[in-house]
């Protein structure tokens, strides 16, 4: 059965190196096909915190780096 990934297709970057649509880094984003299944999962455990009011997922939504 293939992951389950955190993308929902709206990739930009923002200034503080978090993607818009994901909340993963770029980094977390390159190797995301070739990390295992533990991995994968500490990772989307990180995802809410980094969306939550406050965090650095809402921190960027008007610093778009194209």
């Amino acid at each position: 059965m293939a992951r389950v990934s955190p993308c929902v297709r709206v990739c930009r970057i923002a200034e503080d190196g978090l993607c818009v649509g994901c909340a993963r880094t770029t980094a977390e984003i390159a190797i995301w096909s070739r990390i295992d299944d533990a991995e994968a999962i500490a990772i989307m455990d990180t995802l809410p915190a980094r969306r939550s009011p406050g965090g650095p997922g809402n921190s960027h939504t008007e610093q778009i780096v194209e």
